[in-house]
């Protein structure tokens, strides 16, 4: 009797092992990298060691055994006999003919007969009758002269498999005197197409001899010892690129019933293209088509003509196109066959690429009633001492389906499955696609029994991918390349105890436990996915990896900034990002989204049936998602060739004499590459140095920003570079790292940003209305040649508005760039404005960490020049409106680290900056927030041991700049300010030795609306002032033997003030 029809993977109370087959004998397995490899996991790539236990069967798919027998009399009765592996109650057998006016064979039954014979039998004989379709009004394809293909369905049911309903799909072909004729039952299939070639093969119910016709040219047969035969496989050669054919199959020198075409491969300069992934078509819920030997016929063939409809050229299945896990070959390859039904009905136009997923099982199973587990083993053929299947799954894959076999990797052990036809490449146009097996040479426990982990990409078959990566990436004609597999390497839903993640390999956890249920530690799997996927990333031309596994869809950007491992850690060495898109919804059982480190990096996600649609046209890569009810559930674009934007450059660490740091932003995903050499070049091809970096996102922008750090470099050199990658490149800059002893000069400044929509009308006193003044500072600025800007916040209006950030370092890029193109850096400093746009969005520093690259936490930093201290502060308070409450953490957070950066410098000269200043035009004691900073900092860096020479804040829309002072003391004072009534005076003291005080200059003039002095107005000349301006300028910092050049000028070329420092008042 058979056993109830249940999950292979439900089976709980019984020991199964099932063994993808294998050879005993001598293994020595190939060590990649120490701690990696199969030797150290026990058994796992050693022949298997079988179990003392009884064998059984599991065939829960296993209906009819064999083909269907075919009488046909010469009245035009017809009968058909079959068996079934069970007795099962009276067949029905519902029959038609084809349409021959549509394009894709789908069956068009229109009568049924039922068998007569009474009770529940294992030998079943059906009969119908012909003649009614030589009637008007059946006729469709002038039956009564010519005859044509008789399309059928046998349906029975099963009661020892649950009352499931199994159906055997067919056809054979008469001539209008119902004599038997040779028929194709299986395909045409289009398959291996380039833009010179394709193969094109087909089964018939008995040998023949068989040829094909392409527009008028005959292709035979080449077989010399077997000129007839069932199945046909011939080569067409010669052909055009990106033509379509017409193409006429013959089996025993008559012609099928249907004319066929198929469409060459384009040339790499001509790609554009569609190809569809899908993957997971095994049986679903639902009854009837939904369960058919395996398959979810109703789902896969629908899917399958959409695709078509829709104009794709090929076809990427990643696997589970059955139930699988059967120990009867016969079992296996009748439910491929069902799969090849439902795909020929457009297979015979496009080319159908297939991959193994684990449900492509055929194993043998080793179990003892009562006993709590199971051991499986997909075999290879030999082993002596077991009743092993002819064939491994692997080797019947390759028999049922034309995939490519130019490349593949060489089998694991001598006595292990052939990679043939289970992985291999093929390019189409500019795009290389690769095929790998994440199933292969299976068993359940292989630490114990030997064999391999599901999910587990073995040395030969990752050696092999990590050599077609790289060719590809040396293959200037190619400008993609896409991988499918079946195994998730992040997965979301239904597989994280499995896949290529296994609960993190946490010892015990999951399913890692060995046969006697000792816990397991299978680390060793995240390792090698992080080994494969260091492969994917590195390459630099992978845009996606297509899974299946997870019946499903959802899709994930993946690099080094995603948390990958179970501590929530990224990879640093996934350096360029690519897509992890997952779609198994082509039939099998839905799975909702399950918690797991890279969760929350998902882009989206859809929890049912579904498959995707990929467009290449040229450099430009879209995606579409679309669901079973035809709706677009995901469209975006993966991978578009654009130039990088908004480049600039700064100091990610405190080292200027080695390192310099790039930032750019890219509307689409784009590797984060720096290349750079000492003197100029023609092409991203000739530069000696290239560094990576990595892309991140910034929550509520679009595109992706780029920050690639270059270390190692030579002090006081110019090096010439572009940013970019495999997708565009950006021209050509210069920069020059600072020298050991260099006196550097600079610039500092601030406020740049637009207007607030009260202040549109205002005008900048004698100059230019915004963003003109803004650009001429810029323009003035690179005219300098300073060796970097420090830049004192308030760069744009709305620091959560990217449009904003866009505008402003598209004028950097352009603007802050001297005449021979050197691009100047830049230290930025952190202003209220960028914290958000008051009261519409919550502050935060996000923004400003985003597009900047700083120092340390990036808020509040120092870096180190010959013979200057340079520290920066972060005081904005948060938004305006609300900042009191946010100004007095903010400045606490950072007074202690102030303290000691200013005391562990030995410096010469040292300056201090941020953004809100405390001695500015505006009073001091009012509540304004600066009288925080005035509180928390004003002693610290006033401090004479400290020898600070420079305050410089920005915020106030003038220049100012006080004479040297000292802060004598601070008093608590009444306020007024809505969000406090206290604020804090300032008591100083000006004293004659700039030396033994502090100057503090307010540079807030970068165009933003000018804030005028007003004598007796809320912005006056304070008497601590000893220079003062209102219009759009720039102050400039040069170091020198004897002190320090201050100089400020504006726009017209004018100095507003120049002072030197030391400086004594006489």
């Amino acid at each position: 009797m058979r056993n109830k029809k249940i999950g292979p993977m439900s089976l709980t109370a019984i020991l199964m092992i099932l063994v993808c087959f294998g050879v005993l004998g001598p293994f020595s397995a190939k060590c990649l990298e120490d701690g990696e490899t199969a030797c150290s996991v026990g058994n796992l790539g050693q022949p298997f060691r079988y179990p003392n236990l009884p064998q059984r069967e599991f065939t829960p798919d296993y209906v009819f055994t064999g083909k269907p027998n075919i009488i046909v009399e010469p009245t035009g009765r017809v009968t058909i006999e079959f068996k079934t592996v069970v007795p099962t109650s009276n067949a029905k057998v519902y029959y038609g003919l084809y349409v021959p006016q549509q394009e894709i064979k789908v069956p068009q039954y229109r009568k049924y007969a039922r068998e007569k014979s009474g009770g529940e039998s294992g030998f079943h004989i059906i009969s119908f009758e012909l003649k009614d379709f030589k009637k008007d009004k059946y006729d469709l394809c002038n039956f009564k002269e010519k005859g044509g293909a008789i399309c059928y369905r046998i349906e029975v049911s099963a009661p020892t498999m649950e009352d499931q309903i199994a159906f055997c799909n067919g056809r054979f072909r008469v001539d209008g005197n119902y004599k038997l004729l040779p028929c194709i039952i299986e395909g045409p299939f289009v398959d291996q197409v380039t833009a010179d070639s394709a193969v094109i093969s087909w089964e018939t119910e008995v040998s023949t001899k068989g040829w094909v016709e392409v527009d008028g040219k005959k292709y035979s047969d080449r077989k010399i010892f077997q000129p007839q035969s069932i199945h046909h496989e011939i080569t067409v050669r010669g052909l055009s690129p990106d033509k379509e054919y017409g193409y006429e199959v013959f089996t025993g020198g008559i012609k099928d019933f249907k004319s066929y075409h198929f469409k060459t491969a384009p040339t790499p300069e001509n790609s554009n293209f569609m190809f569809v992934y899908m993957s997971d078509s095994r049986e679903g819920v639902g009854g009837g088509e939904r369960a058919f030997c395996g398959v979810n016929y109703y789902k896969l063939s629908g899917f399958m003509r959409d695709a078509y409809n829709k104009g794709t050229d090929f076809i990427l299945f990643g696997g589970d196109l059955v139930n699988g896990y059967t120990t009867n070959e016969v079992d296996f390859r009748m439910q491929l066959k069902v799969w090849k039904q439902a795909a020929e009905q457009i297979g015979c136009y496009i080319p159908i690429y297939e991959g193994m997923g684990n449900h492509e099982a055929l194993m043998d199973l080793y179990s003892k009633p009562g006993m709590p587990k199971k051991v499986d083993i997909c075999e290879t053929p030999g082993v002596a001492g077991f009743d092993k299947k002819a064939k491994s799954a692997e080797a019947v894959f390759a028999e049922e389906f034309v995939n490519p076999t130019g490349s593949c990797p060489e089998r694991e052990t001598r006595k292990a499955p052939s990679y043939s036809e289970n992985v291999y490449y093929f390019d189409w146009g500019n795009t290389r696609i690769v095929s790998f097996n994440t199933n292969y040479w299976w068993c359940t426990y292989p630490e114990d029994f030997g064999g391999n982990l599901e999910g587990y990409v073995m040395d030969n078959q990752l050696v092999w991918i990590e050599k077609v990566l790289d060719d590809a990436k040396k293959d200037s004609s190619i400008e993609h390349v896409f991988m499918f597999g079946h195994e998730p390497a992040f997965p979301n839903g239904g597989h994280l105890k499995d896949a290529q993640w296994y609960e993190g390999g946490a010892p015990g956890k999951g399913r890692n436990h060995d046969f006697e249920g000792k816990s397991l530690d299978r680390s060793y799997l995240v390792q090698r996915r992080d080994r494969l996927w260091e492969a994917i990333s590195q390459n630099g031309k992978v845009v996606a990896v297509f899974f299946g596994d997870s019946h499903n869809y959802h899709r994930t950007l993946i690099n080094s900034k995603t948390p990958v491992h179970l501590n929530g850690s990224p990879n640093q060495n996934f350096i360029n990002p690519v897509w992890q898109i997952i779609s198994g919804g082509a039939g099998a059982p839905f799975y909702a989204q399950e918690n797991a480190p890279w969760s929350g990096f998902v882009e989206y996600f859809y929890p049912s049936k579904n498959y995707c649609m990929i467009h290449v046209n040229g450099d430009t890569v879209k995606l579409r998602a679309i669901s079973d009810s035809g709706e677009i559930i995901d469209e975006c674009v993966l991978k578009q060739k654009t130039n990088p934007e908004q480049v600039h450059l700064s100091w990610s660490t405190n080292d200027v004499y080695h390192s310099m740091t790039a930032m750019w932003f890219t509307e689409f995903p784009a590797a984060s590459s720096v290349l750079y050499d000492l003197v100029p070049k023609k092409a991203p091809g000739d530069y000696a140095f290239s560094c990576r970096g990595s892309p991140h996102q910034i929550s509520s922008f679009d595109g992706w920003y780029h920050e690639t750090e270059l270390t190692g470099l030579e002090p006081g050199k110019t090096y010439y570079f572009r940013v970019g990658g495999p997708g565009g490149y950006s021209r050509e800059w210069n920069f020059r790292t600072i020298g050991l002893d260099q006196q550097v000069g600079f610039v500092v400044g601030g406020d740049s940003r637009r207007p607030h929509h009260d202040e549109l009308k205002s005008k900048t006193p004698g100059g230019p209305k915004w963003p003109g003044a803004r650009d001429r500072v810029t323009s003035c600025v690179a005219r300098e040649d300073p060796d970097f800007v420090v830049f004192i916040g308030d760069m744009v209006l709305e620091g959560n508005d990217q449009e904003h950030w866009n505008n402003w370092f598209e004028s950097i890029q352009d603007r802050l760039v001297t005449s021979d193109g050197r691009m100047i850096p830049l230290v930025a400093v952190i202003g209220n404005h960028e914290m958000g746009a008051y009261p519409d969005v919550d502050s935060s520093y996000e923004w400003f960490r985003g597009v900047f690259a700083n120092p340390g936490n990036e808020l509040c930093y120092s870096l180190d020049f010959p013979n200057l201290h340079l520290t920066a502060l972060s005081a904005t308070g948060g938004c305006v409106g609300t900042w009191w409450q946010y100004a007095v953490p903010e400045a606490k957070a950072q007074t202690d680290w102030l303290e000691k950066d200013l005391a562990e410098s030995d410096a010469k000269w040292k300056v201090v900056t941020w953004h809100v200043p405390y001695y500015s035009g505006f009073l001091t004691g009012t509540g304004y927030p600066s009288d925080v900073f005035l509180k928390s900092w004003a002693l610290i860096v006033e401090k004479p041991e400290y020898g600070v020479d420079l305050v410089v804040n920005g915020h106030v829309h003038n220049y100012m700049r006080s004479w040297s002072l000292r802060t004598t003391g601070i008093e608590e004072v009444p306020a007024d300010e809505k969000c406090t009534d206290v604020g804090y005076e300032a008591h100083y003291k000006l004293v004659d030795n700039s030396s033994e005080g502090v100057t503090y200059i307010v540079q807030g003039c970068w165009g933003a609306p000018i804030e005028p002095y007003v004598k007796g107005g809320d912005c006056d000349l304070r008497e601590f002032v000893a220079s003062a301006a209102a219009r759009p300028s720039y102050t400039l910092v040069e170091l020198a033997d004897d002190g320090v050049h201050v100089l400020t000028k504006d726009v017209w070329g004018e100095v507003v003030d120049d002072f030197r420092l030391p400086y004594l008042i006489t």
